[in-house]
């Protein structure tokens, strides 16, 4: 079992461990529960984390976990379905949930 991911949002973590799984990685969420530590822990020790099971997937869900960050540093995307707009952090499109962002 290996890190492959840690961040202060719960949110985007617990995105990112749907992501994988929907790909067929097994992961594990960690630290989830210790938002309450802080002030007490450092900042970094109460990040929500994400653990792969099997080692050799580590590289992948690297390379899915890059993916999905690079493109969320883009505005918004437009579903080829409906012609909605979309923020850069969907997967799908929210309107008609089509447009799969991978």
């Amino acid at each position: 079992m290996q890190k492959v991911y840690s961040h202060e949002n719960l949110f985007q973590v617990s995105n990112l461990k749907q992501l994988l799984e929907q790909q067929g990685i097994d992961c594990l969420l960690r630290n989830d529960q210790l938002r309450g530590g802080a002030g007490e822990l450092a900042p970094g020790d109460v990040w929500p984390e994400l653990w792969v099971l099997d080692d050799s997937r580590k590289a992948e869900a690297i390379k899915l976990i890059d993916k999905v960050e690079l493109a969320n540093d883009t505005d918004t995307w437009i579903c080829n379905e409906c012609g909605e707009s979309n923020h850069a952090s969907f997967e799908h499109c929210w309107k008609c949930r089509n447009e799969p962002r991978l």
